[in-house]
């Protein structure tokens, strides 16, 4: 194969793949794609043309040939610029600066050597040195380049311009040893050989230099989309936790509102009910001072002072639920808890008999707590008739266990029963005031008795449903200091 025909076959190499690649990737390329493919179609172009020369017009194998190799040497430079995702205006400033003066110096003063008819052979070194340089300043911007992004098909790029630059050397080099010898530029020699086939090799190292570039820019992009959705994800869970957060303000502001309206109907219930109330008990205080006068009155005399005492406890019930829900102290004395739960057991255990339910009780310890004795009884009195209803609903004898106990700093009151347990939807974080699984319950009862031990500064506890032995129920009160007999009464507000 002759030299001509071997400048035909690499020129017709460098324009065939890069065209048929572009087609082939076209709907996946990018901009950076087409400037590689251009740099070598323009190669390729400027090859054919010195391949036919003779064939062609002068101007065409002389100028245009050589216009195409300047454009082929920016393009690959703007690629690499492309690669450090520098600005436009920068990447257009260097082009300029480092590539487009030398580039226009060449055109220059290659086309005065044409027009002045300098020596072919000088000519051909003089382009062949010009070659060398772009192609070695290729590979140092190459080498700087995979610096920087640890991109190593940088490195392969810049072994491309090593490879076809070190061919450009060798053919200067054989000019200048055989200059009088060398007046044709198809003149065979091994110079002419080397850098044709090695102007080949290089072509091929650099598509591969260049697509492992793609594939590892195309990985960065990849961990960049998947950190952006990690960090999108993380926004996300952070707006969750704000709605979250949000809807909980919410719920406390609507619970606040319910309290407050709470308040007012106590408020309300008890000026309606303390003038029958304050009735009742003048009217029994009459009958209790009369009945005694009258022959055989002791049972109905027994009976009337309970009826007084009960009496009693419900003109104090109606007057401390107004102030559970008001501002300002409340009245708190020592209280012996197991006194007040047996005073409580005492109250239920016709209405368990009734419902073939057994009651049982441990009151061994005499811890002392201080709180309001009509609340905590109320309390009380709530959870023992909330663990009766459950047995009575799932139509079954039962059992109740009512006991207190001391737990270090703490006198807890437990109530449990084998009844069907809490449902499912009940929360035992978060009780919802007018939340209740009976048809005909208020959905306060719970609630309210979680607020009642809170304000005696204890904690109200149960088990979240379904357990294999009903529902359990604690209430712990702190235990008792003497010492701060002289503090001010909690409030609850």
């Amino acid at each position: 194969m002759d030299i001509r025909t071997m400048y035909l076959v690499v020129g017709i190499v460098y324009l065939a793949v890069p065209f048929t690649l572009y087609l082939a990737i076209r709907s996946k390329s990018d901009r950076q794609t087409l400037v590689w493919n251009l740099a070598w179609i323009s190669m390729g172009l400027g090859a054919v043309l010195v391949g036919l020369r003779g064939v062609v017009p002068d101007w065409m194998s002389f100028f245009l040939a050589h216009t195409a190799f300047a454009a082929a040497y920016l393009c690959r430079a703007a690629v690499l610029m492309m690669e450090q995702d520098l600005p436009a205006h920068t990447m257009q400033q260097s082009l300029l600066r480092r590539y487009g003066v030398v580039a226009a110096l060449y055109l220059g003063v290659f086309g005065t050597m044409v027009v002045t008819d300098t020596e072919p052979a000088h000519r051909m070194i003089f382009v062949n040195l010009v070659h060398l340089y772009f192609f070695l300043e290729f590979a140092v911007q190459a080498v700087r380049v995979s610096r920087v992004t640890g991109r190593s098909g940088a490195l392969l790029l810049a072994v491309m311009g090593l490879m076809i630059g070190f061919g450009f050397l060798v053919r200067a080099l054989g000019l200048m040893a055989d200059i009088d010898g060398r007046q044709d530029t198809f003149h065979p020699s091994v110079d002419q050989s080397v850098i044709l086939l090695l102007a080949l090799i290089g072509f091929v190292i650099g598509h591969f230099g260049f697509f492992q570039l793609r594939v590892e820019r195309l990985a960065v992009q990849k961990q960049r989309v998947m950190d952006q959705l990690v960090d999108a994800e993380q926004i996300n869970q952070q707006l969750q936790k704000v709605l979250e957060e949000r809807n909980d303000h919410l719920k406390r502001v609507s619970v606040m509102n319910t309290v407050s309206g709470l308040g007012m109907l106590a408020g309300s219930l008890t000026h309606e009910l303390s003038q029958p109330l304050t009735a009742i008990r003048l009217n029994l205080g009459f009958v209790e001072r009369v009945l005694p006068t009258l022959p055989g009155s002791e049972a109905a005399h027994d009976a009337l002072r309970e009826v007084t005492s009960e009496s009693e406890r419900l003109y104090g019930v109606v007057s401390r639920l107004r102030s559970l829900f008001q501002k300002g102290a409340t009245v708190h004395e020592p209280l012996v808890l197991s006194d007040l739960a047996a005073s409580v057991a005492a109250i239920v255990e016709s209405h368990c008999r009734e419902e073939q339910i057994l009651l049982h009780q441990d009151f061994v310890d005499r811890s002392i707590i201080k709180g309001d004795k009509v609340q905590i009884q109320s309390l009380l009195l709530n959870l023992l008739n909330n663990a009766i209803e459950a047995i009575r609903d799932s139509h079954k004898k039962g059992n109740i266990w009512l006991s207190v106990a001391r737990r270090q700093d703490r006198v807890v009151v437990t109530v449990r029963d084998d009844g069907p347990g809490f449902p499912n939807q009940f929360s035992p974080q978060d009780p919802q005031v007018f939340f209740s699984s009976k048809p005909d319950g208020s959905g306060v009862g719970l609630w309210l008795s979680r607020l009642v031990a809170q304000s005696h500064g204890g904690m109200l506890t149960w088990s979240d449903g379904h357990a294999p032995d009903g529902a359990l129920v604690e209430v712990a009160f702190p235990l008792h200091d003497p010492a701060r007999d002289h503090a001010p009464g909690q409030s609850l507000g």
